[in-house]
């Protein structure tokens, strides 16, 4: 079954454990930080596309489970060695955003939120996570860890990755450590662990989208 963020008669705004979430990303980061050799990557860009109630789980689906207990569509998380960036539509951001009121200013990865603007197809926003990208690289080269066999759709991400090609990055897959660091660190469950706090429910897809009118 699929977790909307509300109905027409009684909207109502998606709620992200914020404990969780930014233990999770921590988690994540730091693991990445600790082994570079093995993930063999400068930034990790996780690219949602536009959502397909019909298909089957992806690996960014799970990420997105893993951190926000939700997948969001058309959404763009890039990590870099210092800070986590994401842009989402005005109305994800929010949510997302809310989450991470209240962290502490010291706390790595930082967190950079941005919102989706049509009016320059997000070119500045491209152009921020690029230069952040490119600063975490080593001697100029860069090399940009994802899931490389899943292609993201969507007008938002065409001109993503059509951005992001443009500084010939060297493309890494990141399948086999991102899945480490969570078999080592939760369970993946649709009923068994549900009380379980380290978990990711794969029973039923809870999606935040945009609302039909």
């Amino acid at each position: 079954s699929t977790q909307s963020t509300g109905d027409s008669k009684k909207p109502s705004m998606a709620s992200i454990n914020a404990e969780q979430c930014n233990k999770r990303v921590a988690r994540l980061h730091a693991a990445w930080q600790a082994d570079p050799s093995t993930w063999n990557a400068d930034a990790l860009a996780l690219v949602a596309g536009e959502g397909d109630e019909d298909a089957v789980f992806s690996k960014i689906s799970t990420v997105q489970l893993y951190f926000f207990g939700y997948e969001i569509p058309n959404t763009i998380m890039v990590l870099t060695k210092s800070t986590l960036f994401v842009l989402s539509s005005a109305k994800k951001i929010k949510i997302i955003g809310a989450a991470f009121e209240g962290r502490e200013a010291s706390a790595s990865p930082a967190i950079q939120l941005l919102t989706s603007n049509k009016e320059d197809a997000n070119a500045q926003n491209f152009e921020t996570i690029i230069a952040a990208i490119k600063e975490s690289s080593i001697e100029g080269k860069v090399r940009l860890g994802g899931f490389q066999k899943e292609q993201p759709k969507g007008d938002m991400c065409s001109k993503w990755l059509a951005a992001v090609g443009s500084v010939e990055p060297e493309m890494i897959e990141i399948s086999t450590s991102f899945a480490e660091v969570l078999y080592k660190n939760c369970l993946l469950y649709t009923s068994d662990a549900a009380d379980e706090e380290d978990s990711v429910d794969l029973g039923g897809r809870r999606i935040i989208k945009k609302k039909k009118t």
